[in-house]
């Protein structure tokens, strides 16, 4: 929670809040809303309609991510679990890089 606090990147799901239900006794995490869901649903729903990603979506994709993970590394955290199902899309069809709950610190 405190590595998600201190990236700032638009490509990086925002972190919003957190709160502890007592009740539950569960920890949650308020972050940035991805209207369009995650890559691998959109990728599984074109591979069903047997559609292809134009290729400057393609490159386009794979520089917000990198984006991303440059501004990552760039503050010493790593994400350890990237995959197209923590990559989320918002309204405007950009990529935003998710679910960093395994994501870890590194040291000098």
């Amino acid at each position: 929670m405190q590595l998600h606090q201190t990236l700032d990147n638009n490509n990086i799901v925002r972190y919003l809040n957190w709160f502890i239900d007592n009740k539950l006794n569960e920890l949650f995490i308020a972050v940035e809303w991805a209207e369009k869901g995650d890559l691998k649903l959109v990728v599984k729903k074109a591979m069903e309609e047997d559609l292809f990603f134009p290729e400057k979506r393609i490159v386009e994709y794979v520089h917000q991510i990198a984006s991303a993970l440059e501004h990552m590394h760039q503050k010493r955290i790593m994400h350890r679990d990237l995959k197209p199902a923590n990559i989320f899309i918002d309204n405007n069809g950009d990529l935003k890089v998710g679910d960093l709950g395994l994501s870890r610190q590194l040291s000098s």
